[in-house]
């Protein structure tokens, strides 16, 4: 059983995550870049914020790999719980770890060496659902691995972004569980947005949504679906096949699969993952700030 879980964790941990571990600890500490830079006061240990948040998809704290596996990371509406993939083992969502993490941090107060671990590990998921395949949630894992994940954090554009949100940073006060919910919210908004792409010479456009990440339907359950361009975002010039019924002479159908050529200008990913990645950062901050202030 333990050879059985290890290699099932590897394979998980390899393709699994929202962001990579390393983004995660990229977004924190842009997050406390940005708390330093817009000198606001922050008590909690900064290491330790950092270093959680990318632990809770390798050694989650006070858990296990096993939690891990049997809690996936996927944001559910409503906060609807319990929905399994492998009943009464495996979770789609990740509500069950988010309620013992916030339980864990209201029974804090006497331990404040734990409000670094913590925070961080909350944090983690504050920027999961800034990944609109998180969010929606479109299914990636072992064998489907998001493109999301995989475009790199534009830090240079991040920082000069931070003098612009010092402001609500100091005026806006949101819960923990608000912060979550604020980030989710704005995340379904930004794949409503629209932009413009080429198939085969012509001039086509689609919102992020209907592009790659559709929400769930009747059909699809759980999960929704990558959109009509595919699990392909990120990528400037690409093909994509598509299927359909081909109709013979006489009743009988055959399924034919034909690729369409796409073009899209890196600036609208760019634009796109700035936004969200500038989102993770600024309501980790927020997320940094108000334990920091319930807990001192």
């Amino acid at each position: 059983m333990k050879i059985f879980l290890l290699f099932i964790s590897l394979l998980w941990n390899s393709l699994a995550y929202s962001y990579s571990i390393e983004n995660h600890i990229k977004i924190s500490s842009l997050s406390i870049e940005l708390i330093k830079h817009c000198q606001i006061p922050n008590a909690i240990k900064a290491n330790e914020i950092i270093q959680f948040s990318g632990r809770e998809d390798s050694s989650p704290h006070h858990a296990s790999i096993y939690t891990r596996l049997t809690n996936w990371h996927f944001y559910t509406h409503n906060q609807k719980k319990d929905d399994w993939i492998l009943s009464p083992i495996i979770r789609r969502e990740f509500w069950k770890r988010w309620d013992f993490l916030i339980k864990e941090l209201e029974n804090s107060e006497e331990q404040s060496s734990e409000l670094g671990p913590l925070t961080g590990a909350i944090a983690h998921y504050i920027q999961d659902v800034t990944n609109p395949a998180h969010v929606v949630p479109v299914y990636h894992g072992p064998g489907v691995k998001d493109k999301f994940d995989s475009f790199p954090i534009l830090e240079t554009d991040i920082r000069n972004a931070f003098s612009e949100h010092c402001s609500s940073l100091k005026e806006d006060q949101f819960s923990v569980l608000e912060t979550l919910e604020e980030s989710a919210r704005k995340s379904f908004s930004a794949i409503q947005k629209s932009f413009q792409y080429q198939k085969n010479g012509q001039t086509y456009e689609s919102s992020f949504s209907e592009a790659f990440w559709l929400r769930e339907s009747d059909e699809t359950g759980f999960f929704g679906e990558y959109g009509a361009l595919g699990n392909n975002y990120g990528e400037t010039e690409f093909k994509h096949p598509i299927w359909y019924r081909h109709q013979n002479y006489g009743p009988r159908k055959t399924i034919k699969r034909k690729s369409h050529q796409y073009k899209i200008d890196e600036s609208v990913f760019k634009s796109f993952s700035l936004q969200q990645q500038m989102d993770a950062v600024v309501n980790t901050a927020r997320l940094i700030l108000f334990i920091n202030k319930t807990n001192n």
